[in-house]
């Protein structure tokens, strides 16, 4: 099978899992391993949307292997707006409130019109005063 065809099927499946539906993985929890899979399977493709949609899904789980998957986004898309912000969600998520700005930062550097980037950067900035 195409290894393409392969990592979009994961990405599907992670994310109807996410949503709440059986698209092949009888567990969702077995989605956790797809990152491993995709990045075996796509390597170095340069489709960091491949990733990003896949960190996006696993982050809505509270997933931590999210991190990894939008991290891997960024290496291979570092000029992918979407990477940076839902990197900085997750990051986010997990509580950590000052690394999140700096990704939110970036993806309005690249994409100025990214109303949600821009919407996350100000509620970041409002939690870290005191």
């Amino acid at each position: 099978m195409d290894p393409m065809r392969v990592a979009l099927s994961l990405v599907a499946s992670v994310a109807a899992a996410a949503l709440g539906q059986d698209a092949g993985y009888a567990d969702p929890a077995a989605c956790a391993g797809c990152h491993r899979d995709i990045s075996e399977t796509c390597g170095t493709s340069g489709l960091p949307e491949i990733h990003v949609n896949l960190g996006a899904a696993l982050s809505q789980k509270g997933d931590p292997a999210a991190i990894d998957a939008l991290r891997d986004a960024i290496r291979l898309g570092p000029d992918f707006a979407a990477a940076h912000y839902y990197y900085g969600r997750a990051l986010a998520e997990q509580g950590r409130l000052d690394a999140p700005i700096e990704h939110y930062r970036r993806a309005l550097q690249i994409q100025p019109n990214f109303t949600a980037a821009l919407d996350a950067l100000r509620a970041a900035q409002e939690q870290e005063q005191p």
